[in-house]
């Protein structure tokens, strides 16, 4: 969406083709969008303060000031260790096996599924650290800024979703540049 952003007194107003969003916040200006931005897509948008007072991070939760004066949290997802077969890899995404156990996600197998998280870290050969949805990750290759990835073989991700009969579509997330990926992972289908 091109537009124009105005920011009046009390409220971020964003205008484009056929959208209006209104955001509240402080303060007169007005900025010019020179690129197109498009809210209904994979645009980042990063939030540093609410209502003037910066977003702090204690922990497992995130806090800002509300409107009422009260310090309110955001969910912050948590790393959780889980134990895996040796095999298992840093950024390999991953479905629960039992209690705090887990293994490569894989899309020819019904019994490899859902894909629940995405290892971040190994403490040692069969103990993976597991990060949940809305954690961004780096150090992938080849990967289209902006596609969505979807669950492939062994752990891995891939651009194309699979079209074979018996196989599993599960979206994983997107990439937000050739690197790095948003891990979002949706609900899987049987194809």
């Amino acid at each position: 969406m091109a537009g124009r952003v105005d920011i009046e007194n009390t409220k971020v107003v964003i205008d484009g083709d056929s959208d209006v969003v209104e955001i509240g916040m402080p303060n007169a200006t007005q900025v010019d969008i020179g690129a197109e931005l498009d809210l209904n897509s994979n645009d980042i948008v990063s939030v540093n303060e609410i209502n003037g007072v910066p977003i702090t991070s204690s922990g497992a939760g995130t806090n800002y000031l509300a409107d009422d004066g009260a310090y309110k949290s955001l969910s912050v997802p948590t790393p959780q260790s889980f134990t895996v077969p040796s095999d298992v890899s840093v950024r390999d995404i991953v479905y629960s096996t039992g209690a705090l156990t887990a293994d490569k996600a894989d899309n020819t197998s019904t019994s490899t599924i859902p894909a629940i998280g995405i290892v971040i870290s190994k403490t040692d050969s069969t103990t993976a650290v597991v990060m949940f949805t809305g954690y961004v990750i780096g150090g992938f290759t080849g990967l289209t800024a902006g596609a969505e990835q979807f669950l492939s073989t062994e752990g891995a991700i891939t651009e194309t979703p699979p079209s074979t009969v018996g196989y599993i579509l599960q979206r994983i997330g997107v990439a937000i540049d050739t690197d790095t990926l948003l891990f979002q992972p949706g609900e899987h289908y049987l194809l």
